[in-house]
């Protein structure tokens, strides 16, 4: 940075001093610079990364979604990285998906829903039918920023999307999305009220047609960014059982009273029933962890460390083979083995 701030001085006064003297030459060329190019000289990276997702049919392939640079793939476990959307718009990215039963078909949301003062608008919902080769854009551009996709696991064309909208300003486009052609149409299933959004989704491993979906009210102002608790009466819950086409409001005892902020979640199956993780961020008191083992009828907080619930990372997952075994992301990766009442953090 202090090399930076040096430059740039330089940089900028350049040009003029360049202008001014090529101007008091008689005959001299009114763009002085005309060959000139840009060129990338780096950092080749893609900004701090926002989302993950694998393919479990090649376990060394993996998808990645970053802030600034797009979506970006490995076939080796994480060795060499390519980029995938140089040739289209996207650079900020805040959901990926991989359909279960075709694992060529990607689902890309851009925007992504972290808050900063620097956040990146995205433009909508791309998707890849030939394992990222190629990008088809499917609409959904007004909904600024995505935080998550979920896929049918049954049928590749049935995926809901979860939109954060616009993040400075109040907006229609806030909300829940079901496609079932591919994302030729979409059908707004959830609307809360114009400064509230969608920010995360969580299909039932068991049954693919019991959804959960986390909303949040952020409304972000520039003046006031990181000092304003990013929370409010439409941060809630929700659930479908019928795959996303009709929600209701979810509580239960337990469950933290409003105003909420940021909620994420994970579905497992423990015992023959549907076990619920979701961090919950509350300026009052009651962050943490919280956890249901009856789908949402009781809830217990099970870890009330500061950093397992914010408005800037509350993604979770949980093990497909061990309905204990619980990561989460932020500064660290941690890993809890007891249900999420203790973590330690994965280096």
């Amino acid at each position: 940075m202090p090399r930076l701030n040096v430059l740039l001085p330089i940089l900028l006064l350049a040009p003029a001093a360049v202008g001014a003297a090529t101007a008091a030459v008689p005959g001299a060329a009114a763009e002085p610079l005309p060959a000139l190019e840009w060129r990338l000289i780096g950092p080749y990276r893609g900004g701090w990364a926002t989302v993950a997702a694998g393919v479990p049919e090649a376990p060394d392939t993996f998808y990645a979604g970053t802030a600034g640079g797009g979506v970006w793939k490995t076939d080796d476990a994480g060795r060499t990285w390519r980029a995938l959307t140089d040739a289209v718009p996207v650079t900020g990215v805040g959901a990926l998906a991989v359909a279960p039963s075709d694992p060529r078909v990607v689902y890309v949301g851009t925007g992504h829903p972290e808050p900063r003062y620097d956040v990146v608008a995205g433009s909508g919902v791309y998707r890849s039918s030939d394992a990222g080769r190629t990008w088809q854009a499917l609409g959904l551009a007004e909904t600024r920023h995505i935080g998550a996709i979920s896929v049918d696991p049954r049928r590749a064309d049935t995926v809901l999307v979860a939109a954060q909208g616009h993040l400075f300003g109040p907006g229609r486009d806030r909300g829940v999305y079901l496609s079932t052609d591919g994302g030729a149409t979409w059908s707004q299933t959830l609307f809360v009220d114009e400064q509230t959004g969608a920010v995360d989704l969580a299909r039932d491993p068991a049954d693919p047609d019991q959804v959960y979906a986390a909303t949040w009210t952020a409304r972000v102002w520039p003046w006031l960014s990181y000092f304003t608790p990013l929370e409010g009466p439409g941060s809630a819950l929700w659930h479908s059982a019928d795959g996303g086409r009709h929600w209701r409001r979810l509580g239960g005892a337990g469950w933290p009273d409003g105003p909420l902020g940021r909620i994420g979640l994970a579905v497992t199956r423990a015992g023959g029933a549907a076990r619920l993780y979701a961090t919950v961020s509350r300026s009052a008191g009651g962050s943490g962890l919280y956890r249901s083992d009856d789908a949402g009828v009781h809830w217990q907080r099970v870890n009330d460390a500061r950093w397992v619930a914010d408005w800037y990372m509350s993604r979770l997952t949980v093990s497909p083979n061990d309905p204990d075994t619980l990561y989460t992301v932020g500064q660290s990766i941690h890993e809890s083995r007891d249900g999420g009442h203790t973590f330690t953090a994965v280096r």
